[in-house]
């Protein structure tokens, strides 16, 4: 489980090159909130340095939404979220696999 706070930046990791197809694919990220449906898409830059073993994005919970650069503002409680890779940062249109699926969770900071 992801698990995100509010008003933050929320480093979090996951192995989602091992299952891309793609070169240097550009992940998107929709979240799908439990109690409302209100369903998030957004993209991050990748920051890992060693992606062969692991991918890390920072993501910042806030008011202040600014999509494509992971910053978005969530509901706090539980969802699911679905990881695609696409070759390009748009979020329209361009995914071309699925990658992962979980859950996360959004607490008060």
């Amino acid at each position: 489980m992801v698990h995100f706070i509010k008003d933050s930046v929320n480093r979090v990791t996951f192995t989602l090159r091992e299952k891309s197809r793609l070169n240097d694919p550009f992940y998107i990220f929709v979240l799908t909130d439990d109690d409302r449906k209100i369903v998030k898409t957004f993209s991050a830059t990748n920051i890992s340095t060693f992606t062969r073993r692991h991918d890390t994005f920072d993501i910042t919970e806030s008011t202040n939404e600014d999509l494509l650069n992971g910053v978005v503002n969530l509901d706090t409680g539980f969802g699911d979220y679905i990881i695609y890779e696409s070759p390009f940062q748009s979020l329209t249109g361009t995914a071309s696999g699925v990658v992962e699926v979980g859950r996360y969770n959004v607490t008060e900071n």
